[in-house]
């Protein structure tokens, strides 16, 4: 499927996407239970594929469906204060916009090497269903050694493989799919936020990082920018090279 073709499809069925974000975002009742379960779903869905439980076209809807679901979910939480079936409607062409042209590209490149068989193992008795990247083994590190590099050059080739939709070997699938299904969750969690303040009348905003050593330059210099009219700053996982994985927080007043 093309991608105006897929847009098409899932703007179709938006308020069918709306409703299951509301009831994932209830279930999980905050972001942090929301990233769990999402990572949970992330390795069943890698797992299920892998061991041919499902064939690939319920492995690709499967895809879409939950990213789409768990953003909006952030979004859900984010906003949960003020109207958030109505931030769902303002979050919509970002959250579409932001996660389907790179979920197509990563969908179309591991389909191929999917049905190829082209794609391996690292080790033997991977466990899909019991272990993550903090358990015994670190998908991360697998799939690519310099990942928590603070080399911006090194952050940017490792976010151009995931542009590029690399996914080599099922220890990648499974980190490439957490990367749609699971962090960027957050991102859109503080998009709720930030539509609720805009709402409120808030008049300022500032960018507070997390000052870890996976914080990247543009995020230290955010924060040191102070208040800044609303609407001015990028929120956490934009035009940063922690990209999805950014955690930063924001203030507003």
């Amino acid at each position: 499927m093309d991608l105006l073709s897929l847009i098409g499809s899932v703007t179709k069925r938006r308020g069918d996407f709306f409703s299951n974000a509301e009831s994932l975002a209830k279930k999980a009742k905050t972001i942090e239970n929301l990233e769990s379960m999402m990572l949970r779903d992330s390795k069943l869905l890698v797992k299920s594929l892998k061991d041919k439980d499902i064939k690939w076209d319920e492995f690709s809807r499967a895809m879409v469906d939950k990213t789409l679901e768990a953003s909006l979910a952030g979004v859900y939480l984010g906003s949960a204060s003020s109207k958030p079936k109505a931030k769902l409607e303002k979050a919509w062409p970002t959250v579409v916009g932001q996660l389907v042209p790179p979920l197509l590209k990563f969908l179309d490149v591991t389909k191929a090497r999917f049905e190829n068989n082209a794609i391996s193992i690292i080790g033997s008795g991977m466990d899909f269903a019991s272990k993550g990247p903090s358990g015994d083994y670190d998908w991360d590190i697998l799939e690519d050694p310099d990942y928590d590099s603070e080399d911006p050059e090194v952050q940017d080739a490792i976010q151009n493989s995931i542009d590029s939709g690399v996914g080599q070997t099922w220890q990648g699938v499974f980190s490439r799919v957490s990367r749609y299904l699971v962090t960027p969750a957050y991102a859109f969690f503080q998009l709720g936020d930030y539509l609720v303040k805009e709402e409120q009348g808030h008049k300022e905003m500032m960018r507070v990082a997390k000052k870890d050593k996976k914080t990247c330059k543009e995020c230290k210099e955010y924060e040191k920018l102070g208040w800044q009219p609303i609407g001015s700053l990028p929120l956490p996982g934009q035009r940063c090279r922690c990209y999805d994985r950014c955690r930063c927080l924001v203030d507003y007043r």
